[in-house]
């Protein structure tokens, strides 16, 4: 039951107070990454101790670690509660270092920051599959059709047709 009483419940607010005030948002460069481990290196602007933070996911594989290649800055944006390990929240593209994709509302890319690969969900609901590897579709086994050979007779009838199938795309 709610009490009238402002005070009745401070021990409560007291302890949620101290929660809240626990919570803190840094940012800093990024200077090393572990992208099989979804972690990062991170160096906190203004302070001399460099932290490692925890890349958050919504979902397995779901995570994108924009490649800082040569000599390009990438700033993250963390955020750490109660002393814990810090947790990357987002990170700050620069226009100027930072190739960013064109996109529309309702398109998506998700990206595998070990590899090349990138999955880019369209507005009009097509998906661009771009790979460095296999492509596997569906759980596939055999290689995806890419042309017939046929051989004839001397009457010109077909006699054999020999599908030539490609290896790096399952279907």
């Amino acid at each position: 039951m709610t009490s009238p009483n402002p005070h009745a419940n401070s021990h409560k607010r007291e302890i949620k107070r101290e929660s809240v005030a626990k919570a803190s948002i840094g940012y800093g460069w990024v200077t090393d990454q572990h992208p099989n481990i979804n972690q990062i290196k991170i160096q906190p602007i203004g302070r001399p101790q460099s932290v490692t933070a925890n890349v958050s996911v919504s979902s397995d594989g779901d995570v994108s670690i924009p490649d800082r290649s040569g000599e390009q800055d990438l700033l993250a944006v963390y955020g750490r509660l109660d002393g814990e390990k810090p947790v990357v929240l987002g990170f700050f593209y620069d226009p100027e270092l930072h190739e960013i994709p064109d996109s529309q509302a309702g398109e998506r890319k998700v990206g595998h920051q070990a590899s090349e690969t990138e999955l880019y969900f369209r507005a009009d609901g097509s998906l661009e599959v771009t790979t460095d590897s296999d492509l596997i579709l569906n759980g596939g086994t055999e290689g995806a059709i890419y042309d017939i050979e046929t051989t004839t007779d001397s009457d010109g009838h077909v006699t054999s047709i020999t599908p030539q199938r490609r290896n790096d795309i399952l279907i």
